[in-house]
């Protein structure tokens, strides 16, 4: 997965943080490869690491249950 950051201002990453990118998913073909690579355009960046991760996890699943969408493969 590549993640496009130039649409965001500067911003800092810490080594070891969980952070959450949020914006456009496109389907690319790295040159070098067949294999075809995911690249989110990011609009906006979350620093993530206060989350609950296993509450996170178990709140999508109750969500994608209550509105019938699957689990990404």
């Amino acid at each position: 997965m590549e993640i496009d950051t130039s649409l965001l201002d500067v911003f800092d990453y810490r080594i070891g943080s969980l952070y959450q990118w949020i914006g456009d998913v496109a389907a690319c073909s790295p040159p070098t490869s067949s294999a075809q690579a995911v690249k989110v355009r990011a609009r906006i960046l979350r620093a993530m690491d206060d989350l609950d991760v296993d509450l996170y996890h178990r709140a999508l699943a109750v969500r994608r249950k209550a509105t019938g969408e699957w689990p990404l493969q």
